[in-house]
């Protein structure tokens, strides 16, 4: 299953990599296709290999993009495309949690279904925060809040001298969502197409063990490992916290 995988993660990269280019804006230069994905590539194998949090990609791809686009809208268009990275992983687990009320069996315990009715309207909340970010910008007004805040007030203080840029990168991200809804849309079609190709690796690597199981059924169960994923990760961090 080895070449299969392989080829699997190939498509998903690419899709991610056609989302990347349509956040670059289209009326000066941009980088061609290829050198796009073979920095995806790069970046995604740095994220894997840094400790602790997936960002070493982030500030490769931003200098690996800046002698083409200029350092800020190579910076730019990496912080919107994951934010669009981000937003498919949620529409994932949104889909994910209605295939598992639609695939659990009928004496499912109430206190499961619950659980996911209360995880899906938690999901829909960041749906409608995400949209909100890129119709009025978040960059600056995290540096706001980091000032209202006491126990942040010296990562505001960092923050102050690079309010100018803040601002211009707030305004590079909500002109992509009012100027250009359609690549918009696109690019988060091309992310969840990413993920939904992903789902393919848990049905082959149920087949190679001489087992059958269906996409859908897989979809479900990526799906919600990844939410619980998720929850162990923030667990973690409060535990860490306090």
């Amino acid at each position: 299953m080895f070449v299969p995988i392989v080829l699997l993660y190939a498509l998903v990269y690419a899709c991610s990599a056609l989302a990347w280019q349509l956040t670059m804006a289209t009326d000066r230069s941009r980088p061609s296709f290829w050198r796009t994905y073979a920095v995806t590539i790069a970046a995604g194998a740095l994220n894997f290999l840094t400790p602790v949090i997936n960002a070493g990609g982030e500030p490769y791809r931003v200098a690996a993009m800046a002698p083409i686009l200029g350092r800020q809208r190579a910076a730019g268009s990496v912080i919107l495309h994951k934010m669009l990275h981000s937003f498919a992983y949620v529409l994932v687990w949104l889909t994910a949690i209605v295939l598992a009320f639609a695939l659990l069996p009928r004496d499912t315990s109430t206190a499961v279904l619950l659980i996911l009715g209360a995880a899906g309207v938690l999901l829909l909340g960041v749906v409608a925060l995400f949209m909100s970010v890129h119709r009025s910008g978040l960059l600056e007004r995290i540096s706001i809040g980091c000032s209202a805040c006491r126990s942040v007030r010296r990562l505001a203080t960092l923050l102050e001298p690079r309010r100018t840029l803040l601002i211009e990168l707030d305004q590079q991200i909500t002109e992509f969502y009012h100027r250009h809804p359609g690549r918009f849309v696109q690019a988060i079609l091309l992310e969840y197409l990413g993920r939904c190709i992903f789902m393919f690796e848990l049905v082959l690597i149920i087949g190679s063990l001489g087992y059958h199981i269906t996409y859908l059924r897989a979809f479900a169960i990526g799906g919600l490992e990844a939410v619980r994923g998720q929850c162990a990760v923030l667990r973690a961090v409060r535990a860490g916290g306090a």
